[in-house]
């Protein structure tokens, strides 16, 4: 289905949670498919490329409820 761990966070819902990290022979590696600055400003945006707009608008609902604080971008109309 997906070649790589990498392509595979390209695909998430949301920009932020594309971000993955891990130790090979004690080097410690960042991915981050759309950069590192929504992590520390708390913005979720929508990755339109991945299709899964009821998914972020749900989850982004969720998040909300709990942390009032994050910005969320809205899933852009077309």
């Amino acid at each position: 289905m997906y070649s790589s761990c990498e392509e595979t966070l390209t695909r998430w819902p949301s920009t932020v949670v594309g971000t993955g990290i891990n130790k090979i022979n004690g080097k410690i590696n960042v991915f981050a498919a759309f950069g590192l600055n929504d992590i520390f400003s708390m913005t979720i945006r929508p990755n339109t490329g991945s299709g899964l707009r009821r998914l972020y608008e749900g989850k982004t609902k969720k998040l909300l409820s709990k942390w009032p604080t994050f910005i969320v971008h809205p899933w852009p109309d077309a």
